[in-house]
């Protein structure tokens, strides 16, 4: 389909939008997609918003070059709050995620930063959680250092948050291993946390993740303090992993002769 000159009118469209995802795709990366990408100059605010459009930045940033998308970049940056505020959006998050993990670091660095310095309003945020996951993923080794380091000030909170439980739980698959230990250690500091942690549909993963990572004292204690409420994991829909893993078994009691065939 011809969608030159009305790009912008198009990618509002539930199917307009569908139509311009599939000539970027067949372009590539170039003169002619350089073109429609100019057509969306000015509309990033709009795009990231909306249901249709969003979609089209995504593809935009998936098949196009520093050269196509750099522009996406700036209009993310020229107002301040505005990096947070997408990292929030329920569409926006996407974009963000799109530009971190098909761009250089060098140049979503600003991005970055300010991603980092919102690492405590977005580590818990239904959406933003995704991005920092994705930074985690993408980012440089200081990048997910300093996120570690959130997640350690605040260990309590997102232990007990499913978005801080999935951040959790992609730190401890992709940092440093002393950061891995770490950041272990302060969520088994936290009276009670694991136990929390196992309890929960979404936490009892990360919790069982959390306990691998220990060891000597640490573990010890960690072992100690969940084994004296080994039947509230028994009991607990979601404990079974973190039973598993501590080799709680349920005692069925002494059987009488009958039920045993005997």
């Amino acid at each position: 389909p011809n969608v030159a000159g009305q790009v912008w009118s198009l990618s509002r469209d539930p199917v307009g939008c569908r139509d311009v995802q599939a000539v970027m795709e067949a372009v590539g990366p170039g003169p002619s997609l350089r073109a429609l990408a100019d057509e969306l100059r000015g509309h990033i605010a709009q795009a990231l918003r909306c249901p249709h459009a969003n979609h089209v930045v995504q593809k935009l940033i998936g098949v196009g070059g520093p050269e196509e998308v750099q522009f996406i970049i700036e209009e993310l940056l020229c107002r301040p709050g505005m990096v947070g505020q997408t990292a929030r959006h329920r569409y926006g998050c996407r974009i963000i995620q799109r530009l971190l993990q098909n761009s250089s670091p060098e140049s979503v660095s600003a991005i970055a930063e300010e991603l980092m310095d919102d690492a405590q309003g977005l580590v818990c945020h239904t959406f933003g959680n995704y991005v920092m996951q994705c930074l985690l993923i993408s980012g440089t080794d200081g990048q997910r250092q300093r996120i570690v380091a959130t997640l350690r000030q605040m260990a309590a909170q997102c232990g007990r948050s499913s978005a801080g439980c999935a951040v959790i739980a992609t730190a401890l698959d992709h940092a440093e291993a002393a950061d891995k230990a770490s950041l272990a250690a302060a969520l088994a500091h936290e009276p009670g946390l694991l136990l929390d942690m196992a309890l929960s549909r979404l936490g009892n993963v990360t919790a069982v993740r959390v306990l691998q990572e220990l060891n000597g004292e640490e573990l010890s204690r960690a072992r100690s303090d969940l084994l004296k409420d080994s039947e509230a994991l028994l009991h607990s829909r979601f404990g079974g992993p973190m039973a598993e893993l501590l080799g709680i078994e349920v005692n069925l009691g002494p059987c009488a002769e009958d039920d045993c065939g005997l």
